[in-house]
């Protein structure tokens, strides 16, 4: 009984990581974002309002 309560867990264990693994694949969400990284062009520096910028008057 022990063996194969141990055997379903390996099985059950393997199959949920396999799943896991597939599903990363086929999930269209994970984009590749590495081409939009190295084409990103620098934005200008934020412009903060006085009365947010925390310094005393």
């Amino acid at each position: 009984m022990l063996k194969l309560l141990k055997s379903l867990t390996l099985f059950f264990l393997f199959t949920i990581l396999l799943g896991c693994s597939l599903i990363k694949q086929f999930d269209s969400s994970n984009v590749d974002n590495r081409v939009i990284y190295k084409q990103s062009q620098p934005l200008p520096p934020l412009k903060i309002s006085p009365e947010l910028d925390g310094k005393p008057r």
